[in-house]
């Protein structure tokens, strides 16, 4: 019950705050269904290790907008809630190091690690001739 009223009064803040920068009305819906789907989903992405660079710069994308928007701590300068805002803008923008991080990089650690089989391209005929004809040479070669 708690956590449900916690998420409705969150969902009603956000509501207002993207009414306050000029979102409109009927497409607020949709935003935040999007927003909440894009969060999930990239998030799976990333746990899971599919594609993690393309679900990275997907939640940097949504990430960097959003965190300008809805926690403008220069604005609230002088008021109660200037340290949460700063805060809550620091934190956003160290998630975005480190999503900047793993869209960067080619390769990087992974809490769910996909099996080296299910990494591998498929050989082409030219490379399983070629890899034949290593092994053979090398048969040959320790042989002797």
């Amino acid at each position: 019950m708690l956590l449900s009223d916690m998420s409705s009064s969150l969902l009603v803040f956000s509501w207002h705050e993207l009414i306050e920068h000029g979102a409109p009305a009927s497409l607020l819906p949709l935003l935040m269904l999007g927003g909440r789907t894009l969060q999930v989903v990239a998030g799976f992405v990333l746990l899971f290790d599919i594609y993690p660079r393309l679900a990275a710069v997907g939640l940097l994308v949504f990430l960097v907008p959003t965190t300008f928007v809805a926690h403008s701590f220069w604005q609230a300068a002088g008021t109660a809630s200037f340290t949460p805002q700063l805060v809550n803008f620091l934190k956003n923008t160290a998630m975005a190091g480190g999503l900047l991080f793993i869209g960067a990089t080619p390769s990087q650690p992974a809490l769910l690690r996909r099996t080296a089989r299910s990494n591998r391209l498929p050989l082409s005929n030219a490379d399983r001739i070629s890899n034949l004809s290593d092994e053979t040479t090398r048969g040959v070669a320790g042989g002797v």
